[in-house]
């Protein structure tokens, strides 16, 4: 039966749904704007809970209205506050239009570290400003045009704490958390080999993917975009990003990162060191896999 599914899945989704404007307008050049300003000195390395945490949310919370997304989060806004120290996730929707209420999250942390011992700013350019960045790109191509399923774009506060903002909304969540058919989750995506993409999924005792369907709705997006997906390297790193209390619940998630480097949670982790041009290609990657599994009408489980 999985067999069968994964053999119509590919068949319904053999190329990319959008090769033109839709897909060409998430850009390097805008990707660079944003990493320039969430890297600034104004806001210090974004620490969660700290003054330039808060201006990292609000230019977050700017971009979604400009936009044109739907609040998410609490009483009626794009941000979901929690804790004690004023950090928020912003959550935001653009509406589907089957009216079944299931819904696609993609997501990325915006929080970082702030300042060292020394005084020096960790600005986090790859951690996660560049995650966050093209997660910003994906949404504006996605208010482009609509699709089946709803789609909710998480930009989550405290994950260098220990996950607290997806934990957070996990635990009195906005929206139905069974109604959720997959999660995207982009963390770290504008460093290392150029045409690599490192995909983490949940595995079976036998190495294989949990969710068949789910990983060939992947797939289909290595080839059009001629880069090479590696199923392995970052398994040891399934829990440490805000993909797991999604994959705690059941929803079928990937975690999609560039890996580590000697710069990780380092003053040196910059814009000049950032590889715009990838994160341009991760940027439509990441699109075309969530308007193929938006309008796809089966599930990923």
């Amino acid at each position: 039966m999985a067999t069968a599914l994964v053999l119509l899945i590919l068949a319904s989704c053999s190329k990319p749904p959008e090769t033109g404007a839709i897909l060409e307008s998430i850009r390097a050049d805008d990707l660079r704007r944003h990493q320039a300003y969430l890297t600034s000195d104004e806001l210090e390395g974004r620490q969660a809970g700290s003054p330039g945490g808060f201006k990292a949310a609000a230019y977050l919370e700017g971009e979604c209205r400009r936009l044109g997304l739907k609040p998410a989060g609490k009483a009626g806004g794009f941000f979901y506050p929690f804790g004690d120290k004023g950090m928020k996730d912003v959550v935001a929707m653009w509406p589907g239009t089957d009216g079944n209420n299931e819904w696609i999250a993609v997501a990325a942390h915006y929080d970082h570290l702030g300042r060292n011992p020394e005084g020096e700013i960790r600005r986090g350019a790859d951690d996660n400003a560049s995650g966050t960045s093209v997660l910003l790109e994906v949404a504006q191509a996605a208010a482009k045009r609509r699709f089946h399923r709803s789609i909710v774009f998480f930009w989550f506060d405290g994950e260098e704490l220990g996950l607290f903002g997806s934990k957070a909304w996990m635990a009195a969540p906005t929206l139905n958390v069974s109604a959720c058919a997959a999660m995207l989750n982009i963390d770290m995506v504008g460093r290392n080999d150029p045409r690599q993409i490192i995909v983490c999924l949940e595995k079976d005792e036998a190495g294989q993917p949990k969710y068949p369907i789910w990983a060939a709705a992947i797939r289909e997006s290595e080839e059009p975009f001629g880069v090479k997906f590696d199923w392995s390297a970052a398994d040891n790193l399934i829990r440490r990003s805000d993909n797991w209390p999604f994959m705690e619940r059941g929803v079928p998630a990937a975690f999609f990162t560039g890996g580590l480097h000697a710069d990780y949670h380092t003053p040196k982790d910059t814009l000049e060191r950032i590889d715009f041009a990838k994160e341009e290609r991760v940027g439509r990657v990441i699109y075309s896999i969530m308007a193929r599994c938006a309008d796809y009408a089966g599930q990923f489980r």
